[in-house]
């Protein structure tokens, strides 16, 4: 859902890891709040911001579709995503506790949790380390690169590597 700034007439389509972290922060201090930078940005029920879904039909229309209105995404390099994604969700611990690097990917991708003996994946490699168990550490060696490009990205549709199109 597309985020409305009604004050600049915009219309704002973010997409993960194409910095909607940092563009939901600027929307957020654009609008005024004190609390802008450090507050958690992706909670639609909690941020504040509004959403194009707030409005009726009749607005919606007028804001797609009126010239006064400008309506923005922004792309990245599909290369350069898929590695953000990589390095973020595959090799950081994202404040998960307990924290383990990988721990996104254990969780969402694979069902695995803390404490947890097996994954409930369907995914083939959701079942062998360094994804399974949740304690062990991911890292470039244990789980490179190309790996979670040819599993990972393949098996595990996610918003943070799932085609911008989408």
């Amino acid at each position: 859902d597309p985020i409305v700034i009604e004050s600049h007439k915009l219309l704002f389509f973010t997409t993960p890891k194409n910095a909607c972290t940092t563009f939901k922060k600027l929307f957020r201090r654009m609008m005024g709040y004190e609390d802008w930078f450090t507050k958690s940005p992706h909670d639609p029920k909690k941020n504040g911001l509004k959403y194009l879904g707030h409005y009726s039909k009749q607005e919606q229309a007028a804001m797609m579709t009126s010239p006064e209105w400008t309506r923005a995404i922004i792309t990245r390099d599909p290369m350069e995503r898929a590695l953000s994604a990589y390095m973020d969700q595959a090799l950081q611990t994202n404040l998960w506790k307990p924290p383990v690097n990988g721990a996104y990917l254990k969780r969402y991708c694979c069902n695995v949790w803390p404490g947890g003996k097996n994954s409930t994946s369907h995914n083939e490699i959701c079942h062998k380390s360094p994804l399974s168990p949740y304690e062990t550490q991911m890292d470039v060696e244990n789980f490179p690169f190309q790996t979670f490009v040819d599993q990972m990205m393949r098996d595990c549709g996610d918003p943070h590597w799932q085609p911008q199109s989408n």
